[in-house]
């Protein structure tokens, strides 16, 4: 499911750069955290994944950073941003004893140095939330759940809490804190300079809520001898409280209020009314934003993305907004159809159908029925000037809409030109062929980080509740490992 590509921070940034600017929207700039966040990134590796058939992405990402800047899709758990920040300074106290600690210098030489410090804390609260739950961690957001429960029944042996080499390492990615490092850096008071590194006013403050359940005794006096691994040092070093049972990453089917200061110190860092700077711009941003959808009475995502271009239609910097809904109806639909195509064609076995046998099965004419209907619909805006990938596939579509196996086949060769990662399926004359494990089928809607806004803002006692139609996105998202798609 995952190719690995390496190289230096700037390759990775060029890569990364050449796929905004071929699907970006005119007179929207690429958000400025791309770059910065590759160069200081605790890894310098990146995932190709298979979640974005129809190269929409780009244009997806910038929508979600104008709505809910600050967060990812993964930031579902305002309870994670309390964790996380005590791991921070935890690991952060122990690098300085066994490590390196301050000899290190620049962002990238940090970050490479202080994490394997942080990680074995994200996998310890994983396994925590395993062991004090009924139902084992189900229903939480507990990145590496499979092998730290592997591990738990292994007795807890030493090394890297039964990960793979290869899969532990991408844990700098899939973990907690590769979910959470956006807010991490972006919230006012979270990590010193925005850095995502060393907790700050805020941050320290969650930090010491966190330390009411849990406790590092006495583990930074260095002894003589060879200093532990951060695994050996962690798994035996600290000391779980009864409360920690409660103080937990929570269920997400169950978007309640956090307690107390932990509740006020976050909501002032997502959710602020008053302040300056950058940063209060955009803590209002996610309010208004958050508050227009709790007011909306949608039943579906179109409908809902009308309520809010309705809602935000003064705000000078979405002059876009008239267009999200047919923007978030064509992205949907193309989705569904590839989703319909790749299950018709892995559905076939061994054999490898032609364009009319797909077209002709129920699920991948009604998707590609619907498909042109958007197409119409983002046409009939006269939108093409302002996402020209989105254009250029309303215009493929709407090329021969009453040929479905001609239709097919264009939005096939339309993946192969313009999508993103790995590719699911090609044409091979007229034949239809998988070129994606099997096991690697369905990409999900772009969610533009709306769920997650909303849990949050629930957690925050913003609202009062998470619209119906968010909750299902919640609880239909992969918890476990996977970064989800704008």
């Amino acid at each position: 499911m995952i190719k690995r590509l390496s190289g230096s921070a700037s390759s990775l940034w060029s890569l990364r750069r050449k796929s905004l600017s071929t699907g970006k929207m005119a007179g929207m700039k690429p958000h400025t955290t791309q770059a910065s966040w590759f160069f200081t990134a605790p890894t310098d590796e990146v995932a190709v994944r298979r979640g974005d058939p129809l190269g929409l992405q780009a244009i997806a990402e910038d929508i979600a950073e104008k709505l809910a800047p600050g967060l990812s899709n993964r930031t579902m758990d305002a309870r994670w941003i309390s964790l996380l920040c005590w791991c921070l300074r935890e690991g952060h106290s122990a690098w300085k004893a066994y490590g390196s600690g301050g000899k290190a210098s620049g962002q990238a030489s940090i970050a490479k140095e202080l994490y394997p410090w942080i990680k074995p804390l994200e996998l310890l609260w994983v396994a925590r939330a395993i062991e004090v739950t009924q139902e084992a961690g189900r229903g939480r957001q507990l990145p590496g759940i499979r092998p730290i429960r592997k591990w738990i029944e292994q007795d807890r042996r030493p090394g890297q809490f039964a990960f793979a080499s290869s899969s532990y390492e991408q844990y700098r990615f899939t973990g907690a804190y590769g979910g959470y490092r956006a807010p991490l850096r972006a919230l006012d008071g979270l990590t010193e300079a925005g850095a995502g590194w060393l907790p700050a006013t805020q941050g320290l403050q969650l930090a010491e809520i966190v330390s009411a359940h849990v406790t590092s005794p006495a583990i930074y006096m260095r002894q003589r001898g060879p200093a532990p691994s951060p695994e050996n040092l962690w798994t035996r070093a600290l000391e779980w409280k009864p409360s920690s049972s409660d103080f937990i990453p929570t269920l997400l089917n169950q978007p309640r209020q956090l307690d107390g200061d932990e509740r006020a110190i976050l909501r002032r860092a997502l959710f602020a009314r008053r302040g300056n700077g950058d940063g209060q711009k955009q803590s209002l941003r996610r309010l208004q934003v958050v508050e227009a959808l709790a007011r909306s009475g949608a039943t579906d995502r179109t409908e809902l993305m009308a309520d809010l271009a309705t809602v935000l239609k003064a705000e000078t910097d979405l002059a876009w907004l008239p267009h999200l809904a047919s923007f978030s109806a064509l992205a949907d639909a193309g989705t569904t159809a590839m989703n319909a195509c790749w299950r018709a064609v892995s559905n076939a076995g061994d054999r490898v159908p032609n364009s009319t046998e797909v077209a002709s099965i129920p699920e991948v004419r009604n998707a590609l029925a619907e498909l042109v209907k958007a197409a119409r619909r983002w046409e009939s805006k006269d939108s093409n000037t302002w996402a020209q990938r989105a254009g250029t596939l309303s215009q493929t579509m709407l090329a021969s809409p009453g040929d479905q196996p001609g239709t097919l086949r264009r939005l096939i060769r339309f993946h192969s030109q313009y999508g993103g990662g790995l590719k699911w399926v090609i044409l091979d004359g007229d034949k239809i062929r998988p070129v994606a494990r099997l096991r690697d089928g369905d990409a999900s809607v772009y969610q533009y980080r709306l769920p997650a806004l909303t849990r949050l803002a629930r957690q925050c006692g913003v609202i009062t509740g998470v619209p119906p139609l968010l909750q299902e996105q919640i609880e239909a998202a992969p918890a476990s490992t996977e970064r989800i798609a704008a």
